[in-house]
C-alpha cells in the first residue's frame, strides 16, 4: 500500500510508525475469513491494520542489521517454549482465544490492537534506540479506540463470533510498518487507516524443519 519511508512524507498529518512480525501466507486464509465475519458483526476497525503482530512503536523505519537483531530475539523466544496455553512445539508460535481471553494491547495516538494473544510471555526485546516495545504480543485482528466503552463495545462483539482455530506459525518475518489515518473529505475525521510494510527479515530457521532464511 505504498513506501514505508515515504508515505509518512506525504500529505502528512498523524503517521504512526511500527515494527510488527508477520507469519507466513500460509496462515492468511483462517484469519481473513474471521476478519471479514467480524466487520459483518460491526467491529469496523476489523480491516484497519494487517494481520500482523505489532512488537513496538518506532520513532523511525529500523535498519536492516537492527530487524536481523530483532528477528532472531523473536526466534529465541518461540524456542523458550514458555506459552500461555498448551504445549510448545520446538519453535513455534501459536496465537488463540476462546472468546473471553482476548488480546488488547494500547497503541500510540489513541489506538488499541484487538486480538488473538501468541503464546509467549510479556516482550523483553533488544533495546534498540527509538523501539518501544509493547507489553505483549498479540496477533492483530482489529483496531479499536481508547475512548471510554469501546474495549466492553468490542468485546460484546467477539462473544458473537466464533473465533477460528488455533493460528500457528514458525515461518515468520519481521518488518517497519507505517500506518496513517484516512480522512473523510467531508468531515476532514478519520474513518480507517492505510498501511505500508517495508522489506521483510525472516526470522532464523529451526533446525530440522526445512525452513529457510531470507536476508534482511
Amino acid at each position: 500500500m505504498g513506501d514505508v519511508n515515504s508515505m509518512g512524507e506525504r500529505r502528512g498529518g498523524g503517521s504512526r510508525r511500527f515494527v510488527v512480525m508477520a507469519p507466513h501466507r500460509d496462515c492468511g486464509p483462517a484469519i481473513r475469513e474471521y476478519r471479514r465475519r467480524l466487520f459483518a458483526a460491526g467491529l469496523w476497525g476489523a480491516y484497519s491494520f494487517p494481520a500482523v503482530v505489532p512488537l513496538g512503536a518506532t520513532e523511525r523505519p529500523l535498519e536492516a542489521a537492527e530487524l536481523k537483531v530483532l528477528a532472531g530475539a523473536m526466534r529465541e523466544r518461540a524456542m523458550a517454549g514458555t506459552e500461555v496455553s498448551g504445549k510448545g512445539r520446538g519453535g513455534m508460535f501459536t496465537a488463540q482465544f476462546d472468546g473471553e481471553a482476548m488480546g488488547f494491547i494500547d497503541g500510540p495516538g489513541g489506538l488499541r490492537f484487538c486480538g488473538l494473544p501468541l503464546n509467549i510471555p510479556a516482550a523483553v526485546l533488544p533495546e534498540i534506540p527509538g523501539l518501544v516495545p509493547y507489553p505483549a504480543f498479540v496477533l492483530c485482528t482489529a483496531l479499536i479506540g481508547t475512548e471510554p466503552g469501546a474495549e466492553e463495545q468490542a468485546r460484546k462483539i467477539l462473544r458473537t463470533v466464533a473465533p477460528p482455530p488455533p493460528v500457528s506459525f514458525r515461518a515468520a518475518s519481521v518488518a517497519n510498518l507505517i500506518l496513517r489515518p484516512l480522512a473523510g473529505k467531508d468531515t476532514g475525521e478519520a474513518y480507517s487507516f492505510e498501511w505500508a510494510m517495508g522489506k521483510p527479515c525472516w526470522l532464523p530457521p529451526v533446525s530440522g524443519t526445512g525452513i529457510q532464511a531470507e536476508t534482511c
